[in-house]
């Protein structure tokens, strides 16, 4: 039974797992996505969640996402996004300090054990998120500029606005 405080923790989870609708997949993978989304409909995605966090509240020191694989007899792409998600939305933490070359997952009911150099609170970007993020950054700029600037200046902006946008839907579908 979940306590009320878990309980908006993994409802802040299910919002924040949404990628474009669905939880986590390997863009560039069809298969991936194919997935992602059927599990997300047929609520297997949400069940996977609350058996990781039942599986983490039980062992302070954390389990790779190896180790909950292996308990959940689930593969990397099933376990990845899901854990992934949980990480971004606070539900979980990981450890700074290696298991067999991964990173354990602590709920977070034991953060208060774990001191700030101990974790790691957000996961890591991937280079493509970083890109992602700096155009996203960039596309806010010029939308802002673009509200009060010249006609020079607006052509100029909204030239390279749209040449940045196309980039980025061509690069995430």
């Amino acid at each position: 039974m979940q306590s009320q405080p878990e309980r908006d923790l993994f409802a802040n989870y299910m919002e924040t797992m949404l990628y474009d609708g669905h939880s986590g997949s390997v863009r560039a993978s069809d298969t991936s996505r194919e997935r992602a989304e059927i599990e997300d409909d047929a609520g297997i995605t949400a069940k996977r969640a609350e058996q990781i966090l039942e599986h983490l509240k039980l062992r302070r020191e954390g389990l790779t996402w190896f180790e909950l694989g292996a308990m959940l007899k689930l593969h990397h792409g099933q376990i990845s996004g899901c854990v992934s998600m949980l990480h971004k939305s606070g539900v979980i933490f990981a450890l700074k300090q290696k298991r067999n070359r991964c990173h354990p997952y602590v709920h977070s009911a034991y953060r208060h054990l774990f001191s700030a150099d101990q974790r790691l609170d957000e996961p890591v970007k991937t280079k493509a998120t970083e890109e992602k993020d700096a155009l996203n950054a960039l596309l806010l700029a010029v939308d802002e500029l673009l509200q009060a600037q010249t006609w020079n200046t607006i052509r100029a902006l909204q030239t390279a606005r749209a040449l940045y946008k196309d980039k980025l839907d061509r690069d995430n579908p």
